[in-house]
């Protein structure tokens, strides 16, 4: 289940002019990346729910990890453009001591 919360944040889905100041949801990922994603995830939470290779955990906690990340991936997106505002240097006065 560490696949969810270690998946999310890595969504390429960002701009082409400024990627690092674009929300995750600015330009939608291409089909094939979200298939990819949401299968990977889905394949991830029934090996922790039956136990393959793992011990088994139920599908209770299973839905848990789950309710737990998503809301997790964009409480993460708010706080990395927040980050690339404060240390932007092309940025004025976020700074203490930055040029007038």
């Amino acid at each position: 289940m560490r696949s969810i919360s270690q998946h999310s944040p890595a969504n390429p889905s960002q701009s082409r002019e400024h990627p690092e100041k674009t929300s995750t949801w600015s330009i939608q990922p291409a089909l094939i990346l979200g298939i990819a994603v949401l299968g990977t995830q889905a394949l991830a939470s029934i090996i922790a729910a039956y136990g393959l290779l793992t011990p088994s955990i139920s599908w209770f906690w299973a839905a848990v990890v789950w309710a737990f990340c998503v809301p997790l991936f964009f409480v993460q997106d708010r706080v990395k453009l927040a980050a690339y505002r404060i240390f932007d240097p092309q940025e004025r006065g976020l700074l203490i001591g930055e040029r007038e």
